[in-house]
Order: structure tokens, then sequence, then C-alpha cells
């Protein structure tokens, strides 16, 4: 996915979107709603998988061990009714972003915010949904699908994103009632192309 990016202000609201998972808390909030048995289940179905998507590959963290972060990372999930340790709920938390995703209201405030942040850090307030929209013509959707949405031919190819989010017209909706509250006509926000091509592969 993030090979799709064509220039920093792409990048910086794909940062900004799971950036703001982190900072509304949305994995743990997931995690609390689920009961022993239900986080038992999510961290046993993470090693029943064959092969891990490239979009969850580079959300992965590295392996959780006995650390001293680990330790405070434990105890503040242990405030929750579920009492996890630190090694099960990573490995919970990566099955539900492989699985069922953290529900399409989550991931569209995780758009916003992360839009909020991009523009906040001075970038073209519309990059995302140019990303968003070239993503879905790469897998074969036709260049009005994403902002008309509607029936569309299924794409090229499946991807964890049709399981884990909200339809792409959907989220461009939302992010365009944002960028309208927010009269993002009128602000000059930096693409960055130049630099973005050097350093990218």
């Amino acid at each position: 996915t993030l090979h799709t990016a064509s220039n920093e202000a792409e990048l910086a609201h794909i940062l900004g979107h799971e950036v703001a998972h982190v900072a509304k808390q949305h994995m743990y909030k997931t995690l609390n709603t689920m009961n022993k048995d239900q986080i038992d289940k999510a961290a046993a179905e993470l090693s029943l998988q064959k092969e891990t998507p490239n979009e969850v590959l580079v959300r992965r963290r590295p392996e959780a061990d006995e650390s001293a972060i680990g330790s405070t990372l434990a105890r503040y999930l242990s405030g929750s009714s579920v009492g996890l340790n630190a090694i099960k709920a990573a490995k919970a938390g990566l099955s539900v972003i492989l699985e069922r995703g953290l529900g399409a209201e989550l991931e569209v405030e995780a758009d916003l915010e992360g839009t909020r942040y991009a523009v906040n850090a001075g970038y073209d307030p519309k990059a995302f949904v140019a990303f968003l929209c070239r993503m879905e013509i790469n897998r074969g959707r036709t260049p009005d699908y994403c902002l008309k949405g509607g029936s569309a031919p299924s794409p090229k190819t499946l991807s964890i994103l049709d399981k884990t989010h909200p339809p792409v017209p959907d989220r461009v909706q939302h992010i365009a009632q944002l960028l309208s509250e927010i009269d993002a006509d009128k602000i000059v926000g930096a693409k960055g192309k130049g630099r973005f091509r050097k350093l990218m592969p």
C-alpha cells in the first residue's frame, strides 16, 4: 500500500491515520471489549496464519520480550477487565487487524484525525483522497468509483483492506466533509514530491 504513495503529503496522511489509531487507543479499546476466551482465541488464530499480507507487515512491531517496556505495557493493559499480558495482547491485536479490523467507525475516525494531523503539519489537505483513489484505480476500479461509489466490478486483487476497512467511497465521503468544514480549498499545503522521490526506492 505504501508503494502507492507518490509524495510526502500522501505519506503524512497515511502515517497520520496510523498515529490516530494509537492516540485514540483504538486497539486497546477494541481488545478491552473482548473477554478472556475471545482474547485467547484471537491470539491462537495468529499462529494459524499461513502468510502475513504486506498491508500488515508494515504494521508489525518487534517481537515482545520481558523488557522494562514490556512490563510497563503489561501493567497498563492489566488494568482492563481481561488482564492481558504484553505478548498475548500483541498476538491478539495482530489477529484483530488480520481478521476483522477495528470497525468502520474507528477507521473513519483515524482517517479524519490523520487528515487533521497532516494538514496541521503543513501538507496538502487533499493528498489522502488522491492516494485512496489511486489505490483503487491500481486495483482495477474506474476513476469515478472512488468519488461516487455505487456498484463496481470487483477489484483485480483482494486486499486485507477489503475485509478490515470501510469501502473507499465511504471513507472519501467522510474526508470530503471534513475538508469542506476546514475550507481546504483555501489551504496551500506542501506535497513534497522531489524529496520523496529521492528517498523512496
